[in-house]
């Protein structure tokens, strides 16, 4: 699990960040939004190493 901070305000995340929890491990019922992918990809198949992607 990866963990990202997102403003109490947001109403929307992207589908890859789903579920979000707030500080109390509680799940937080957000929309998906259009914007945003996912922050890194699986390069290994034996051990999980994350390789960085660049996305607009």
């Amino acid at each position: 699990m990866i963990a990202h901070y997102i403003v109490g305000e947001a109403e929307k995340v992207n589908e890859f960040y789903h579920p979000v929890l707030n500080f109390a491990g509680e799940e937080v019922d957000l929309l998906d939004s259009e914007q945003g992918g996912p922050c890194g990809v699986f390069v290994a198949d034996d051990e999980p190493i994350v390789e960085m992607v660049e996305s607009l």
